[in-house]
């Protein structure tokens, strides 16, 4: 039972010696295998020294022959930095065991060296698997029982043999193994508190992704990654960061380092890397859009400051980024297409309706000159304000300044059978309005309302007001209504090509300007019924997405 205690404090005093370099970065960083050559180097020169603490606290128990614990130093280094720690620390303790002079020199020094090959062997095995503490335990066993099979071979006289054995040998089966599981178990929780830093920074990454989608909105230009770079330098606090275009276009936030390496890789097979410099080392993670390199992000640290959460900070930051680069690309190319259909809705203005007019300006010009002059008047006053660019909003008395002069062309053609009435509250006269978003509603009624018989006459109705800080226009008619296969595929979302005119552009517009928070309906009451409501802009406010 001495003994045994005496082994547990061995590995006790070891473990307790391994403590403050697990805290260091650079321990942080083989971890989780982004280590540079050099740390890799410095973390096998600490697990040697743990090699010699084992060797040196060696306890005497006869003959010269000690109990040590001189393999749990190289074992866990190659367990945790792989082969080059193991190898390194595994030489290092080797050759200081050939120095101490005893019966098991050789078998000892041979088995240090294997015992820092045999776990930089099982880190190749289990890098990418979960470690089982069983199973560091079952290497370390082996490790042991090696050992203790060569020095029970090596051993003169024979005798010594059993008497090492049932002193020394059963000992160091039990306790050594146990050693190396408390030493990877300490590990594992350093592992487990970095996870928990790691959700922190998971968090902070979705916070940018919230702030910066704003400015991706406006396009990719260089004022948007300007502030989009500084909003990831003011969220992550490290010296610097850049965003670098294929092109070659860098945006740099923070301390100055001195590097020209701005160069976007062609070709990534992984989510990150990092460039290591003189005194600083670039974290690098690729921008992706439709499968292709856009661009890249770049954390600019000192070596020795990085940590593993920096490498899982930039490849989250950029991979949202990505996302929203290509959501923002594909709402830019639904902004276009809306615009491209309401300036072919604007062009498809009734080519019979420009014909009709000059046929019925043409009569005029002979029976009533005066009213000719003013049907061309209100002709060019219709087309100047429906085909000039005035801006995706308008106050809403310029939208009915455009239907008035419309229907003083349609009355001067149908005269008494068709009627326009306004019933517009004075407060929506400087609303900001879709523009060209009641027009063609009008244009329906006359088209599709008009009834057969010349006593009936088409009514009209167009009224505004709000309501709980929403602007509500009803635009009906007592015509013929609409067919109830438009009315359920327009519901639908389903365009056809019997759809009226601008029904469904109308729709897209107001949704692309809107958001959710509009209502756009057509139905049927002794006629046409639509109803647009939207929230409340007035002139001097910009329209915003609810």
């Amino acid at each position: 039972m001495e003994r045994i205690i005496e082994n547990l404090m061995i590995v006790a005093l070891i473990s307790l010696a391994a403590y403050p370099i697990i805290k260091l970065k650079s321990f942080k960083r083989t971890i989780l295998k982004i280590a540079a050559t050099k740390e890799k180097a410095l973390i096998g020169v600490f697990f040697g020294g743990l090699t010699m603490l084992g060797t040196v606290t060696a306890m005497e128990v006869f003959s010269g022959i000690k109990i040590h614990s001189s393999f749990i130093g190289p074992l866990a280094g190659g367990m945790i930095g792989g082969v080059m720690v193991g190898a390194i620390s595994g030489i290092i303790g080797a050759l200081f065991r050939l120095t101490v002079e005893n019966a098991t020199i050789a078998p000892d020094a041979l088995t240090i060296l294997l015992a820092g090959l045999a776990g930089g062997l099982f880190f190749e095995v289990h890098k990418k698997r979960k470690v089982k503490l069983y199973m560091v335990y079952l290497w370390a066993l082996s490790i042991e029982l090696i050992n203790l099979f060569m020095i029970l071979f090596s051993l003169q006289p024979r005798i010594l043999s059993g008497v090492y054995f049932s002193m020394v040998g059963i000992n160091l089966i039990i306790i050594n193994p146990i050693g190396a599981v408390m030493l990877i178990s300490l590990i594992k929780d350093i592992q487990y508190n970095q996870n928990l830093t790691g959700a922190n920074y998971a968090e902070k990454s979705l916070e940018i992704a919230k702030r910066t989608l704003i400015f991706l909105k406006e396009g990719c230009t260089k004022e948007s990654m300007e502030k989009i770079a500084q909003i990831i330098y003011d969220y992550v606090g490290i010296p610097a960061v850049a965003l670098v275009s294929v092109s070659g276009e860098v945006t740099y936030t923070g301390h100055k380092f001195s590097t020209d390496s701005h160069i976007v890789s062609s070709q990534w097979d992984k989510g990150s890397e990092i460039n290591h410099y003189q005194d600083f080392s670039i974290i690098r993670a690729p921008l992706w859009l439709n499968d292709e390199i856009t661009g890249e992000l770049h954390f600019y640290k000192p070596t020795n400051e990085i940590v593993p959460t920096d490498i899982k900070m930039i490849e989250g930051i950029a991979g949202l980024l990505s996302l929203q680069i290509q959501n923002s690309i594909i709402y830019d190319q639904e902004k276009l297409l809306i615009k491209s259909e309401y300036n072919a809705l604007k062009a498809q203005v009734n080519p019979h309706f420009l014909y009709n007019t000059l046929n019925v300006i043409k009569t005029m010009v002979r029976m009533n000159p005066k009213k000719a002059q003013d049907l061309i008047i209100d002709l060019a006053d219709f087309y100047r304000r429906s085909l000039s660019e005035r801006g995706d909003m308008i106050p809403f008395i310029e939208e009915l300044k455009l239907i008035k002069s419309y229907m003083d062309l349609q009355e001067a053609r149908f005269g008494d059978r068709i009627n326009l009435s306004i019933n517009v509250q004075e407060e929506v006269y400087d609303v900001l309005f879709p523009t060209f978003a009641i027009q063609p509603l009008v244009e329906n009624s006359i088209i599709h309302g008009m009834m057969e018989s010349e006593n009936h006459m088409l009514e009209i109705k167009i009224s505004a007001k709000i309501a709980a800080e929403r602007l509500i226009v009803n635009v009906t008619d007592n015509g013929r209504g609409f067919n109830s296969e438009i009315i359920g595929n327009f519901r639908e979302h389903m365009i056809t090509k019997d759809a009226r005119i601008g029904l469904n552009n109308i729709n897209s517009r107001l949704k692309s300007i809107y958001g959710n928070g509009y209502i756009f309906d057509i139905s049927n009451n002794n006629g046409a019924n639509v109803v647009i409501e939207i929230p409340i802009h007035t002139v001097g406010e910009e329209a915003k997405n609810d």
